[in-house]
């Protein structure tokens, strides 16, 4: 991590967990040196992939050098701050690093924001524009925001998000990341369940056997499914974890599941999308993506999907990069929309 020259901040911000109790949350506000040159300085909520159990895990730290987890996105945020904008990056998986629980996710997101504006040396005010942005792990708190926002936060001036690696079916993605390739990326499936569990801890409590105590107890406080304990990762099936065959069959365990879905139910997105997906994401279902799109446009939104044709999950989202930014600026200084060439759009 090379440090930088930008005054930034970490602020302490009242929010609410997926049954409405209030919770302590953390975010990273960062004040940029070079002037936005398209109006008034825009804020960015990035929303880092994180994909963890361990608190440890979490942005707070990964920004400040205390973890190398999110390294891969430590960068991707630096194109913004060249660009003029003040940046906001939550821990958005709470005080439980309640990974992939979705609505905890989007109010922590939208919350942060509303710290960031009121937070006085950053200079913003409530005319700010405001955008939100997250790949993978972190597309989930950002579709969430977007789509509780004018319910749970109308008084900020959002004007665009972006998601990439959108993680619409959840069932799906932990299937794959179950199953491919050779199960190696099994632990981090794994903590996806034991995430939303600590949510809702009816999904894997009542059904984890021996074995599945075990890795719980030994991913708990690790990053990206990594254990802490000294033990090797958990390797195999769901099935070798559970006291049923297959978690992901149980009509109990998919309903939970698929309340963590996207679109999310009674509630859209008004502001304009961007969403890019890669044809070849070997976790993420180009199918599941293009359904939710068509949704948000059957709705009247907004939105620019491009599909790439090459790039696995990871790749993706570094060569990607930049397109966001050409689109937050063209969104932040009240011009055309530009996504890349090849993306459709509708209303």
């Amino acid at each position: 991590m090379v440090p930088q020259q930008n005054p930034a901040w970490q602020l302490k911000f009242v929010s609410r967990d997926n049954h409405g109790n209030p919770i302590a949350a953390i975010t990273t506000v960062v004040k940029p040196t070079t002037q936005f040159t398209g109006g008034q300085t825009p804020l960015l909520s990035v929303q880092y992939y994180t994909n963890s159990l361990g608190l440890s895990c979490a942005p707070s730290h990964a920004v400040t050098g205390g973890t190398t987890n999110s390294e891969a996105e430590g960068s991707f945020p630096l194109i913004g701050l060249e660009q003029g904008y003040a940046l906001v990056i939550p821990d958005h998986l709470g005080p439980s690093s309640e990974y992939a629980a979705g609505l905890t996710g989007g109010q922590i997101t939208l919350d942060s924001i509303r710290a960031a504006l009121a937070f006085a040396p950053l200079g913003l005010n409530a005319r700010t524009p405001v955008g939100m942005e997250g790949y993978s792990g972190g597309s989930i708190s950002t579709i969430w925001a977007a789509s509780i926002a004018n319910a749970y936060a109308p008084q900020i001036n959002l004007v665009a998000a972006a998601s990439g690696g959108t993680v619409a079916i959840t069932k799906d993605v932990i299937g794959n990341l179950g199953s491919f390739p050779a199960s190696e990326e099994l632990p981090l499936g794994i903590s996806a369940l034991l995430g939303i569990n600590r949510a809702f801890p009816q999904l894997v409590t009542p059904i984890l056997n021996a074995a599945g105590v075990k890795v719980a107890n030994a991913t708990k406080d690790g990053c990206g499914g990594a254990t802490t304990d000294g033990s090797a990762a958990p390797t195999g099936a769901y099935g070798d974890y559970t006291t049923i065959p297959n978690p992901l069959d149980n009509p109990a365990v998919d309903a939970i599941l698929a309340a963590d879905d996207m679109p999310v139910a009674g509630h859209m997105p008004t502001i304009p999308l961007y969403i890019y997906q890669s044809e070849v994401d070997e976790f993420v279902p180009v199918a599941d993506t293009t359904a939710l799109v068509n949704s948000f446009c059957a709705t009247g939104e907004h939105v620019a999907y491009y599909i790439g044709a090459t790039g696995e999950h990871i790749a993706f989202s570094i060569t990607m990069a930049p397109t966001v930014f050409t689109y937050f600026t063209s969104r932040f200084s009240n011009l055309p929309e530009i996504v890349p060439p090849g993306s459709t759009t509708c209303n």
